[in-house]
């Protein structure tokens, strides 16, 4: 993989050139930016119509040669998807 080209439906894009961390269950995330993880934060709520191209690059090598690069780059169709933003907020209220 070369690039994810994102653009994630609030009015920002961005490049990722590694697919970030894998999540692990067994070590979840619990904040907004998590160490090693490549992602975003929204800062607005609502549908989003969220959506990604991968372009591809490539090598070869015979019998253990040197890697030489394949010219050129392969680009998929851009996914899409619809992604609903909400936030959960805590509220204080006065004991009865």
């Amino acid at each position: 993989m070369n690039a994810i080209d994102w653009d994630f439906g609030d009015g920002t894009k961005a490049t990722a050139t590694t697919p970030g961390r894998a999540y692990d269950p067994a070590d979840p995330c619990r904040t907004a930016r998590c160490p090693g993880y490549w992602g975003h934060v929204y800062t607005v709520t609502g549908a989003m119509h969220l959506s990604a191209q991968v372009t591809w690059s490539g090598q070869f090598r015979v019998a253990g040669g040197a890697w030489e690069d394949i010219a050129g780059t392969v680009t998929g169709p851009r996914q899409t998807t619809t992604l609903t933003v909400k936030q959960a907020r805590g509220v204080l209220v006065p004991d009865d």
